[in-house]
Order: C-alpha cells, then structure tokens, then sequence
C-alpha cells in the first residue's frame, strides 16, 4: 500500500487525533517527539493539528511516529553502509519503541477528520494548539497500533471493512478479482498492517513487505533495495507464514 511521504519526513510532527461529538475540555495528540508542557503543536503539511478525545487513539498515532522514526533511522543507515549491513541493523527491536501522548488545549473549531468520516474519535483543528500534560505512549508494537486503528479502516466504501472481526486482514475487492481470497492472507496473523502488502497492478500480483519498507516508499528503487535485502517477498503460502511471524512484530 501507497503513500505519498518524502524519505526524511515520513512521519514528521506526528499524527493526532479526537472525537468531533465533543468540544472544549481536553484531546490528545500522539507524537514520536518529546515536547514540554506549554509547547504548541505543529501542524501537518495541510495546516491541521489532529486531535482526540480517545487517548488509545492517540497513543496508537504516537507509537506509529515514534516506530517509524525508528525504522527509517535503521534503514538511512543500510543506504549509507549497503545490504551487507541490514542483517545487523534490521530486527525486531528497533520497532520496540513508544512515543508521547499530548493533553492539549485549543482555541477555536474542530472538525471531523475527512480520513474518518464515519468515526468519533478523530478529528483536526487550524487553530493554535497548545501542551497542557505530557505522557509516556503505552502502545509498543504495530499490532498494537493496528488493533485500536483497525477496527476503524475501509478499502473502497464504508461497507469494504479492511479486516474482520477477529482483526484478520481482508481483500479489498481488486485484491479478489485478482484471485486473492481471506484465507490466503489468514496467516499474517492477528492485525498485520496492511502497509504490509503492496500491490504490482501490471501483474495482479500482491508482495509481502516488512516494516522497514515504510522510509522507502517515495525511494525511487524501493523495491530493488528491499529485493537486495530479502525484505519483499511474492505473496505465497510460506512467504505468508514467515511474514505473520518476523515482520511487523
């Protein structure tokens, strides 16, 4: 799955978050920065701050910055140092990391955010935001994050539910017309990102990928460097056995 970040920035500011059924008292902001008390937020590339009433929301986001951070730092220094080097710097535990949990306070409108039409947890605001408590992030794994996000996503329309009940991922519906059913992607387990799966439309095909694809989204070679380190693999049988139990932990 796509995104549109450049390589130094994928998650910088971090990502916030709110329930717009609410106003006044205090939301939440999850970031992978550590900020003091009567700090203001910075706003994303579109102006917003986003902001939540849920705190796990925010923490999820939190956790997602933080994670990120850290992937990318591992793998800018692959790109510096070369494959050989991935085996050492790429594992696990460089994504056993928490971020921040923010309470703010603002002063104008918040609205819902467009991302999360149908929920009450998130929301964003172009008016100045301010620190009021700083918390350490209790979410420390992608799962994690996937299983307060998860239950929230959609493919195509409101109906299109990105995994099922027990937090298994499901096709969209290009993925079925390709012959990919919910069996296939069963053993990724539990709340496996679906970042983790991108898509070769040409061919109708789909590739696992691990956590450190993330920095190298808008990397024009991405798929050649990951190829390099055996971090993409052909959607199979026993690629998705391996995946579900080495990446994105």
């Amino acid at each position: 799955m796509n995104t549109n970040s450049p390589l130094a920035e994928y998650v910088a500011g971090g990502l916030t978050h709110r329930d717009p059924a609410r106003s006044g008292a205090v939301y939440y902001h999850g970031s992978g920065v550590q900020l003091a008390v009567g700090a203001r937020l910075r706003a994303e590339r579109d102006g917003y701050v986003y902001l939540s009433r849920t705190r796990d929301w925010a923490d999820a986001f939190a956790y997602r910055d933080a994670a990120s951070r850290a992937v990318s730092g591992a793998m800018n220094t692959v790109l510096r140092q070369g494959p050989s080097s991935a085996a050492g710097l790429l594992n696990a535990t460089v994504s056993h990391v928490a971020g921040y949990v923010y309470s703010c306070s603002t002063v104008g409108a918040v609205k819902q955010d467009p991302d999360f039409p149908a929920e009450q947890r998130s929301a964003r605001t172009l008016a100045p935001t301010t620190v009021t408590a700083v918390t350490s992030g209790e979410v420390r794994s992608w799962r994690e994050l996937t299983s307060i996000t998860g239950p929230h996503q959609r493919w195509d329309t409101p109906a299109d539910h990105v995994y099922d009940a027990d937090g298994y991922l499901l096709p969209p519906r290009s993925w079925v017309q390709w012959g990919y059913t919910a069996a296939d992607l069963q053993p990724l387990g539990k709340w496996f990102p679906n970042q983790g799966v991108w898509e070769n439309a040409a061919d109708q095909a789909l590739f696992i990928v691990s956590e450190f694809s993330l920095p190298l989204i808008p990397h024009p070679a991405r798929t050649q460097i990951l190829d390099a380190i055996s971090m993409r693999l052909p959607l199979k049988p026993a690629t998705v056995k391996f995946a579900g139990c080495a990446w994105w932990p």
